[in-house]
């Protein structure tokens, strides 16, 4: 690219981008080398998709783009851009929270207990809190757990499992936590740990979701991969060869299917018997 070369800048992207589909740094080197080349239809082509990926994106005055500003496909890309950034306010708070400092990540209402948690990335604990005040408790705060972030609970609404991870937002952050990540099983009654689950390597556990049949999915951003608890013991369920970074987790009414959504790829299914995956 510096030395003008715009054929084999080409050339190189389009082999990044094979590697890293939808990175969104080679995404737009991609398009610039397309535009670049002359290749106007692709450009705008790949431009659409990265502005539908990353609506920050700033693209309006580069110049390597100098060649289809003028297009009417151009000035609709620059529009869809403002538009994604539009906002719409159509909620209303109901309820502020009386600890501040929180950095809340999950919420969940334990419906047996009828109480409202919500797990707290800055404090590295769970807090429960009056529906209608606000008003905050410290539900637990396990001595060296790490960022809380999803809760969730199995069928029986007996244990709670959630993911934790270490961040450098959370107090008393050590740079020797850095990739520490796992999963806690807590007695709903008791609030005592009652099992603690992790895997070597560097890890950060953002969500789970639990079966009926007791045995949990967890997802990891760090990794394109999907764990199971199963029997006491946490495995690697399946693995996405082009994952980018995984995050929430869902089941079909049946469970027969588990939906996984991806920071930039958007939602894939898995077939939980035999691991295909669209």
């Amino acid at each position: 690219y510096e030395s003008k070369d715009y054929k084999t800048f080409l050339k190189l992207t389009i082999t990044l981008v094979s590697l890293r589909p939808l990175h969104p740094t080679y995404s737009y080197n991609l398009a610039s080398a397309h535009a670049l080349n002359g290749n106007s239809e692709e450009a705008l082509k790949v431009l659409r998709k990265l502005i539908l990926m990353n609506s920050g994106t700033d693209f309006e005055a580069d110049p390597d783009f100098e060649s289809i500003k003028q297009t009417k496909e151009f000035k609709a890309i620059a529009d869809l851009k403002l538009a994604q950034n539009k906002l719409i306010e159509t909620s209303k708070p109901i309820i502020r929270l009386s600890e501040k400092e929180l950095h809340p990540e999950g919420l969940l209402y334990l419906s047996k207990s009828k109480v409202w948690l919500a797990s707290s990335v800055r404090k590295r604990k769970i807090v429960a809190f009056d529906g209608k005040t606000g008003n905050c408790t410290d539900w637990v705060k396990a001595g060296k757990m790490l960022s809380v972030l999803a809760m969730k609970t199995d069928l029986k609404e007996e244990f709670l499992w959630i993911s934790t991870a270490a961040f450098e937002e959370m107090e008393n952050y050590d740079k020797a936590l850095m990739g520490k990540s796992e999963i806690l099983k807590i007695d709903i009654k008791t609030k005592k740990i009652a099992g603690q689950y992790s895997v070597s390597g560097s890890h950060i556990f953002g969500d789970l979701v639990v079966a009926k049949n007791g045995v949990v999915y967890v997802s990891d951003s760090d990794k394109p991969v999907i764990y199971k608890i199963e029997n006491e013991t946490m495995s690697e369920f399946i693995s996405f060869a082009d994952g980018y970074n995984l995050q929430g987790l869902t089941f079909n009414k049946e469970e027969t299917k588990l939906f996984i959504a991806d920071y930039l790829k958007g939602i894939s299914v898995i077939d939980v018997k035999s691991k295909n995956k669209t």
